[in-house]
């Protein structure tokens, strides 16, 4: 058991495409008006659907699709691409501006294109590319990470394990 919240096996959703079909339905009460937000553009809702055919799982090609359209949304609001960094097995945007006096509104505009552009092309189709990678069984409480460990042999299985094993003394849960 979860001894930061008493809870155990809680996860946020009962599969990978449940999780999918969840995302799109935010994405089309968005579209009604019952949200507020930055809708999915028709790249990204293509992705999730063929994720949701196959069995909740985005396809590397599909994740790299839906990287290369959000650097080409941003270069279309005027900047130049972001450059990509690989780490393990993910992509992560490598802005690099120095904040520079008088620049506060160049910076916020660049803020909140780089934001518009990720949740219109890729944000959702990053996180469920990379919760099949790291938390395929949709756990809500990230210590619960202890099962990754075991399911990848990187814990001794003759020993009962549990998160308290892994944590660091200043370990905070988020919230």
């Amino acid at each position: 058991m979860d001894s930061d919240n008493g809870v155990e096996g809680q996860r946020i959703a009962s599969s990978m495409s449940d999780h999918v079909q969840l995302l799109l339905d935010l994405n089309q009460k968005n579209l009604d008006g019952q949200m507020d937000g930055t809708p999915m553009s028709e790249h990204q809702v293509a992705i999730l659907k063929r994720a949701l055919a196959a069995g909740g799982r985005v396809s590397r090609a599909d994740y790299e699709q839906a990287w290369a359209s959000y650097r080409q949304c941003i270069v279309n609001k005027g900047y130049a691409a972001p450059p990509v960094m690989k780490v393990g097995e993910f992509y992560q945007a490598q802005w690099s501006m120095a904040s520079v006096e008088g620049q506060e509104a160049r910076e916020e505009k660049l803020r909140e294109d780089d934001m518009a552009c990720g949740k219109s092309e890729m944000l959702n189709v990053n996180e469920v590319y990379q919760r099949q990678h790291s938390n395929p069984n949709l756990y809500r409480n990230p210590s619960e990470g202890v099962d990754c460990l075991h399911r990848n042999n990187l814990a001794n299985n003759h020993e009962a394990m549990d998160i308290q094993e892994y944590k660091s003394p200043e370990w905070r849960p988020f919230g």
